[in-house]
């Protein structure tokens, strides 16, 4: 009666039902086979799956929710490790985790693992020679798979190594991705843009730069520019901070902001992590003559107050969620 009440309840076992490596031979969750791959040699891996019972209002069933790899040589560095699972055919791997995902990647990175291209959803623990990837919401039934299969192949680098970033990847430095290969504005480029994942410091989130006027500088393109031009606030707090032990960060532009919310807080969007009252204005770069900034409302996309708010209002009229490009 609680686990109907409750929804779901996870139970970890080693006795769900059968499954089958490449050789076909069935196995039992939690029994550790052995499995060669191309990076190995002729050294075996030891694979063991395990399995979850989820009873979800009154009707339960096993899931296929972590795979354990041991034994893995050093000849296995630098390489990605691909974990999938087959039913009846093998042509067409099943969603193994956060709902479409088929492939569990692993990436080994000199012996230490961590999880690799398309990982949301998954996470790993690292050891000597060993990982376990889980998967934080198992979606394939054991009695749903017929086959595992291990492979090992080059790693593919992800959007925060320098590979291809797609909108919501971490960035290089650790931000969230909103603007993809963009060359508006003067940047003299195409970039990408990612923005933190917390607001600036409270203490520095007013405008300031009273004076300073930086004239109509608000394309996408214009807030890495615009960032020299301040003295104080918020622009100069974005410029002189280090998040990821990167120090190239600045206030957008008001075009900038206005793709970061668009992004990221649209309808139907989920609002950044640690964003403040939707109802507040964000800081952008961009001003209107000497006393009046930028600042994009959450909730609406909309300027706050008329259009533009005073440099010098209260900070609490006022936060800052710092950019970078690369």
């Amino acid at each position: 009666m609680l686990s109907i009440i409750c929804g779901s309840l996870f139970i970890r076992t080693t006795l769900a039902a059968n499954v089958s490596i490449n050789s076909g031979a069935p196995i039992e969750y939690g029994q550790g086979f052995s499995q060669a791959v191309a990076c190995s040699g002729g050294t075996a891996l030891t694979v063991v799956p395990t399995s979850s019972f989820v009873n979800a209002s009154g009707a339960g069933a096993y899931y296929f929710d972590s795979v354990r790899v041991s034994n893995i040589p050093v000849g296995c560095y630098g390489a990605d490790f691909t974990i999938n699972a087959y039913g009846t055919s093998d042509s067409t791997p099943l969603a193994i985790f956060n709902s479409t995902s088929t492939s569990a990647v692993v990436y080994n990175n000199a012996g230490s693992f961590q999880i690799g291209m398309g990982g949301t959803g998954a996470t790993v623990s690292s050891g000597s020679g060993t990982f376990t990837v889980s998967f934080t919401t198992p979606v394939a039934a054991t009695a749903s798979i017929f086959k595992l299969v291990l492979q090992s192949g080059p790693h593919t680098r992800m959007c925060s190594e320098g590979g291809t970033c797609k909108l919501g990847d971490t960035g290089s430095g650790g931000g969230v991705v909103f603007i993809l290969n963009s060359a508006s504005g003067g940047s003299g480029g195409a970039y990408t843009y990612e923005a933190w994942t917390s607001d600036l410091s409270a203490s520095i989130m007013n405008w300031n730069n009273v004076g300073g006027v930086l004239g109509t500088a608000n394309a996408i393109g214009d807030g890495y520019a615009n960032r020299l031009l301040f003295t104080g606030g918020a622009g100069a707090g974005c410029r002189n901070a280090t998040y990821s032990s990167l120090s190239d960060w600045f206030l957008p532009s008001s075009g900038e902001l206005t793709a970061l919310r668009n992004y990221w807080g649209g309808t139907g969007k989920t609002n950044p992590p640690n964003m403040k009252d939707t109802g507040y204005g964000y800081w952008s770069s961009s001003e209107n003559g000497t006393n009046n900034a930028v600042a994009i409302r959450w909730n609406d996309g909309m300027p706050y107050g008329d259009g533009y708010a005073g440099k010098t209002s209260p900070v609490n009229t006022g936060w800052a969620r710092c950019i970078r490009r690369f």
